[in-house]
C-alpha cells in the first residue's frame, strides 16, 4: 500500500455520511462506525499464509471479525 489517503477517499466516497445525498443515495453504503482513516487496516487485512513466511493483502473487503478464520 503506497497512499493510504488514496484508499480511504476510494472507500469514504460511498461509505460516509457525506455521500448520503439524494443523488448518491442508491449507491451509497452505510458509514464505518470505527473511522475514517486507514480504512484498509480493517477491512483489508495483511494475512498469515499457514506453512509459509509469507503474508499477502485480503482482498475480500468486509468487516472482519477478530480471530476468525480465513475462510476458505
Amino acid at each position: 500500500m503506497s497512499d493510504a489517503g488514496l484508499y480511504d477517499a476510494k472507500c469514504l466516497a460511498c461509505h460516509s455520511s457525506k455521500s448520503n445525498t439524494k443523488a448518491n443515495v442508491a449507491h451509497s453504503a452505510p458509514a464505518c462506525r470505527v473511522g475514517t482513516k486507514n480504512c484498509v487496516s480493517c477491512h483489508m487485512e495483511k494475512i498469515d499464509v499457514p506453512g509459509t513466511y509469507a503474508t499477502f493483502t485480503d482482498h475480500w473487503i468486509r468487516v472482519v471479525k477478530k480471530g476468525a478464520q480465513y475462510p476458505e
